[in-house]
C-alpha cells in the first residue's frame, strides 16, 4: 500500500479555504483513477505546542505505479491545477509506503 500525504498548513481564511476544499477539491480528489481510498484528518492540536498543519489528507494506492498513473492522468493535472490555484503556498506533499 503507497498513500500520498499532503499537508496543508494552516490557512488565514480558514472558512474559505474549508469551503473550496470540501465542495471543490475533495471531489477531484475523489476522481482520480486507481485510488482505494481517501482520508480527511482536521489537526485539532499538536503536542508540540504551536499547531501549524490545518488538514492531513491521505491519498491511499494499491501501488507507486498507481499512484503515478493517477498523478499523470487528466483527472490528476486537474486536481494539481486547482491545488496550484488555490493553495500552492500552503501545501506540502510526500509519499509513504507501509512497511
Amino acid at each position: 500500500m503507497v498513500k500520498l500525504i499532503v499537508l496543508f498548513r494552516r490557512p488565514d481564511d480558514a472558512g474559505g479555504f474549508d469551503s473550496h476544499f470540501f465542495d471543490s477539491h475533495l471531489p477531484l480528489l475523489k476522481a482520480l483513477p486507481r485510488l482505494k481510498g481517501v482520508a480527511v484528518n482536521k489537526v485539532i492540536e499538536s503536542p508540540l505546542g504551536e499547531r501549524p498543519y490545518h488538514l492531513v489528507v491521505e491519498l491511499s494506492f494499491e501501488s507507486e505505479d498507481d499512484l503515478r498513473a493517477a498523478l499523470a492522468s487528466r483527472e490528476g493535472r486537474d486536481e494539481a491545477k486547482d491545488l496550484l490555484a488555490f493553495a500552492p503556498e500552503l501545501t506540502s506533499l510526500i509519499s509513504v509506503e507501509r512497511l
